[in-house]
This record gives C-alpha cells, sequence and structure tokens, in this order.
C-alpha cells in the first residue's frame, strides 16, 4: 500500500505542478481543459486517502483554513441544487467545465496540500520546486509561441488581426492567453519565493543549479507575460513589485539594481526590432481600445445579475444562460457580436453564480491570506493574482494558484510534525473511487468527440455518428459543433437531431435555437423557423440577429408591418443590422 510519505511526498507537489501543464491536442476534443480536469480528479483521489490533517486542524490559520474549504462547499452545493440549470452547474460549461463536480475536487485537493505543508515549512518546498519547473516550461513555450514555433498548436488560433496589426497572443498550455498570463503571475512569485530560500540557505550557492533554475524561471516568467499582451497581468506585475518593495522597506541592492535596468534595456530593444512588431500592434490596439472592450458594459450588468440572484446565485456555471436575460441595450449596441461566457471578474463571478453567501466566503479567503506577511514574496504574488482576476475569472490552474497562495502563507511556521501510518483516512475510499470514475468519463467522453471530429474531416459520416453517440453515453456533449459542421458539409438532414439536442445541452442555448431555426429555414419550415427564432430572442431578448432573423422571415412571408417592427429594433441593438 503506497505510505503516507510517499503519497506527500511526491503525489500532490507533482499533481499540482502538472495541471497547468497537461494539454492534448489531438487526443482529445477539448485538449486543453478536460486533461486538466482529469488529472485533478485522479491527483485527489489517490492523495485523499493517506493525507494527515492533525498539524493542519491543530492551529488556529489551520482550522480557518478548513472552515473556508467546507464553507466554499456548502455554498457550492446550495448554489447547484437551487441552480437555474443544475446539470449545468453539476457538470460545467465545456469552455471551463468548472461546476460542482471540478470545484469539490479542487476543494479536496486544496486540502490534501494544506495538510500535507501543515507538517512543516520544509514541506512548502516540494510545490515551489515542482511549480518553478512547470513555470519554467509554460513560460518557454509561451515565448517560443510568441516567436513561431508551436510543435502542437495551430499558430492561427492565437494570432489575431490583419496585418499589419496583427498580434500574437499566446495561450502557453492554459487554453488562452490571458488564463496563461494569470497562472504566470502566480508562477513568477512562487519561482522567486525558491530563489530567495535557496539563496539564503547556510549551504546555498549562488551559481548552485536549483538557484540558476528558479532564477531563470522568474525571469522567463516575467518576459512572458510581458509577451502576452495581457494589461491585466502586466498591472500585476507592476502593483506586486511595488508591494514587496515597500514590505522589505530597504533600497534595492545596485546588483538588482543593474539586473533591472539591463532587462528594462533589452526589452526597449526588443520591442524597436522587427520581433517585436507584435507588441507594437498590440498598443495600437490598446489606444484604440483604452478601457478594455466590454467589460465596463459587462460588469455593470453582471452586477444586475447578482442583484436578482443574491440569495444564492444563478449557479455555477450558468453565467452564459442567466447574463442574457439581465444584459442591457448598452452593452448589445455597443459590442452586438460579443459573446459573454463570463463576468470577467473573480468577486463578480462568485456573486453572480453563488450570492451573497459566495462573493463573501471568497473575500474572506482573500483577506485571511493577506492579514500574514511571513513571506513578502508570497504575499505580493497574492496581491497580484487577486488584481489580475479582477479582469477575468478562475479556472481550475489560476484557482488552484490562488488557494495554494493562501495555503503557502498561512501553514507553515511550526515545528515539522511525524506522519502516522496509523491515521490513514481510508474511509475517504470512496470518494477517491468516485474521482477516478469522473476522470474517466470525461476522458472517454472527451476521446470520442474527438474522434468524432477525425472522422467527420475525413467525410467518414457513419464512423462519425458512432462516436457522437459514444460521446454521449459517456455523457460528453458537443451537439453544436456537431450540428453546424454537417450543414457546412451540405447535411442539412443529418445535422437535424444534434441541433435539437443542443437546445436542451448548449451553455448558450440562444444560439443553439438560432441553428435549429437555420436547419429549418433550410427546409423551408416557417412555422418551425419561427418558434426556433422566437426560443432564441426569449433566452437572449437583446441580441440583434434573431430579431433580424425574424425581420427577413416575415418580409419574405408577407407580413410587412410585424417584418419592419422586428428590423428596426434589430438596428437599434446593432446599428449596421439589415444593411
Amino acid at each position: 500500500m503506497i505510505s503516507l510519505r510517499v503519497s506527500a511526498l511526491w503525489i500532490a507537489p507533482c499533481v499540482a505542478a502538472a495541471i497547468p501543464l497537461v494539454i492534448a491536442p489531438g487526443f482529445l476534443f477539448f485538449y486543453d481543459v478536460t486533461p486538466k480536469i482529469a488529472l485533478l480528479c485522479c491527483g485527489t483521489a489517490l492523495s485523499l486517502p493517506f493525507v494527515d490533517p492533525r498539524p493542519l486542524s491543530a492551529t488556529r490559520t489551520g482550522r480557518w483554513f478548513c472552515l473556508l474549504l467546507g464553507a466554499m462547499f456548502v455554498s457550492l452545493l446550495a448554489s447547484t441544487i437551487f441552480s437555474t440549470r443544475m446539470e449545468l452547474s453539476v457538470f460545467g460549461t465545456n469552455w471551463r467545465q468548472f461546476g460542482l463536480i471540478t470545484q469539490s475536487a479542487l476543494l479536496l485537493f486544496v486540502f490534501v496540500a494544506a495538510a500535507d505543508m501543515s507538517h512543516g515549512p520544509e514541506r512548502v518546498r516540494p510545490y515551489l520546486q515542482a511549480g518553478t519547473v512547470a513555470t519554467l516550461l509554460i513560460a518557454l513555450y509561451g515565448i517560443l509561441q510568441y516567436l513561431g514555433w508551436d510543435p502542437w498548436l495551430d499558430p492561427r488560433t492565437y494570432h489575431i488581426g490583419a496585418a499589419p496589426y496583427t498580434i500574437v497572443r499566446p495561450p502557453g498550455t492554459l487554453g488562452y492567453v490571458t488564463y496563461c498570463a494569470n497562472y504566470l503571475v502566480f508562477g513568477t512569485a512562487q519561482a522567486l519565493t525558491l530563489y530567495r530560500l535557496d539563496r539564503s540557505c547556510k549551504t546555498g550557492d549562488r551559481f548552485s543549479w536549483p538557484v540558476l533554475l528558479s532564477g531563470a524561471a522568474a525571469l522567463l516568467a516575467t518576459l512572458a507575460i510581458l509577451l502576452s499582451g495581457t494589461r491585466a497581468a502586466w498591472l500585476a506585475l507592476l502593483l506586486g513589485g511595488l508591494t514587496l518593495v515597500i514590505l522589505e522597506r530597504k533600497r534595492p541592492s545596485k546588483r538588482a539594481l543593474a539586473v533591472n535596468a539591463t532587462f528594462a534595456a533589452l526589452a526597449a530593444i526588443f520591442y524597436l526590432s522587427p520581433a517585436g512588431l507584435p507588441l507594437r500592434s498590440r498598443m495600437h490596439w490598446f489606444r484604440e481600445d483604452p478601457t478594455g472592450g466590454a467589460r465596463l458594459y459587462l460588469w455593470r450588468d453582471s452586477l444586475r445579475l447578482a442583484a436578482r440572484h443574491s440569495l444564492l446565485g444563478s449557479g455555477p456555471e450558468t453565467f452564459s444562460i442567466a447574463f442574457p436575460l439581465v444584459q442591457s441595450r448598452d452593452l448589445s449596441r455597443a459590442f452586438p457580436e460579443f459573446y459573454h461566457e463570463s463576468a470577467h471578474n473573480m468577486f463578480l463571478d462568485a456573486a453572480a453564480s453563488q450570492g451573497l453567501p459566495g462573493l463573501l466566503i471568497l473575500l474572506a479567503a482573500a483577506a485571511l491570506g493577506l492579514r500574514n506577511r511571513r513571506n513578502p514574496v508570497l504575499f505580493a504574488g497574492l496581491v497580484a493574482i487577486l488584481v489580475c482576476h479582477q479582469f477575468s475569472v478562475f479556472t481550475v490552474p489560476t484557482a488552484l494558484a490562488f488557494l495554494i497562495t493562501i495555503a503557502m502563507l498561512l501553514l507553515p511556521g511550526g515545528k515539522p510534525v511525524p506522519a502516522s501510518q496509523d491515521r490513514r483516512m481510508l474511509w475517504l475510499l470512496p470518494i477517491s473511487l468516485t474521482l477516478l470514475f469522473v476522470a474517466i468519463r470525461i476522458t472517454a467522453g472527451d476521446y470520442h468527440l474527438a474522434r468524432m471530429r477525425s472522422a467527420l474531416e475525413a467525410s467518414r459520416f457513419p464512423d462519425a455518428e458512432a462516436q457522437y453517440l459514444a460521446a454521449r453515453r459517456w455523457g460528453s456533449h458537443a451537439d453544436i459543433w456537431f450540428s453546424r459542421k454537417q450543414i457546412t458539409l451540405g447535411r442539412i438532414l443529418q445535422a437535424l437531431p444534434s441541433a435539437i439536442s443542443a437546445t436542451t445541452t448548449a451553455e448558450d442555448p440562444y444560439n443553439a435555437w438560432m441553428n435549429l431555426g437555420l436547419i429549418y429555414a433550410q427546409t423551408n419550415n416557417a412555422v418551425q423557423t419561427e418558434r426556433c427564432i422566437r426560443e432564441a430572442i426569449a433566452t437572449s431578448p437583446n441580441w440583434y440577429k434573431p430579431h433580424l432573423a425574424l425581420a427577413q422571415l416575415f418580409l419574405a412571408t408577407n407580413r410587412q408591418q410585424e417584418g419592419q417592427r422586428e428590423l428596426q429594433l434589430a438596428r437599434d441593438l446593432n446599428p449596421a443590422a439589415g444593411k
């Protein structure tokens, strides 16, 4: 049987580091999300029965931390039970799969890691070491993506805009550039923490490979953040650095000033060089959009959503369903083509999905971490994480980074506590087996979806249909994608079943209803087309497209008065509509 010490020494730190790293392009459909969730579930399942929580519960801060984790789970469970769409809240959306199951596994894993680190200050080091290696690899990959080398992902997916203002937004292994930059903010803090620990050791050598590795990771992570073009992460680095300077209350050494000056000079040379063209293009975009796109309208309307569901929220992962019902005409007019999948703010996301209790618990967690300034670098790292997440929401890797940082700030500091073999929590084995089943379920379903896509692209339609049905049996859905792909291939009637299914499984039902209406329109079924368009309007009242489609249907069927009314409404929501 696996010993407690093996679990503590290896499983949890390695899983924490591997979660942001793992991707499976070509093997899985949602290749940047599903493997992270599966690894989280497997890592939690393997670690949980062997955790020794005695040292964690022996300290006041440890008990408070456990209480907060428990409160997060209770709030999450209550919001899911009373969710506006329970299935989505349980399993999560396709784009981040951050529902009840995933968040529960995350909270359990953080509990395991916190219990491990509570055995003594030296137990933090494995997490810092493994995380620093992950940070180094992610930063290197992001830099290489910026420079044009990517053996796994299609560069066209993160090159945006037409020349000469094309920008490069390297996603690394996190799926999207913002989440990559946000994670690297945490990675910079943990690498710098390890660097200082190794430098301060009595036996430490400033040129030893651990010191060089952690220093390189911090430097490359900073460079990767700068190359990402993510303003929130830039601001987070700046404010995190200022926080560190204020906390330490000492002038930077000449060596530090020289290193920073050299870095700044090299960055300026790079920016002005031909390789810096995407960054200069990004600055051009900043000047054209200084307010950050739709965020100001989005935050205001998200507050309206949170107020409507103030007690328990609309439910985890229901933002894309609940938000269109409160979305203002101002937002629709200003950004008619935008799809809003989240509130783009960690606190607004908690308030909208879990109501006032969820928001207060999250604020309490942040406040608990900010009370402890024993480690200035980690404290500055937490400040930076909070700053960058005022402009985005959590994914599994970034939520893990937030909670692990709080645990690192709170728990170490006492004397090492020996692990006890007779305290194995084997009664948690059923939870571990459940998590292993979840990992198998989502991986198998996603694998069939990937095979479905390959079969469609090779025009092996019976095989694609079989893989689609196999994925559904495992609980995985890509109904809108499957339907639209078949429409583009001219298989209109074959696209109908998945289009109908999408109206109940999709996280964006208004798109599903419009897609189904398109199929009925191509089969000249005016009655069903009108029904689908009206359903789309009911689920997203201020989206101009269904109003425009309804106007076109009315005008084509000699219902001129109704058609003109809908056309005017579409133009009110988007002045370019119908031109």
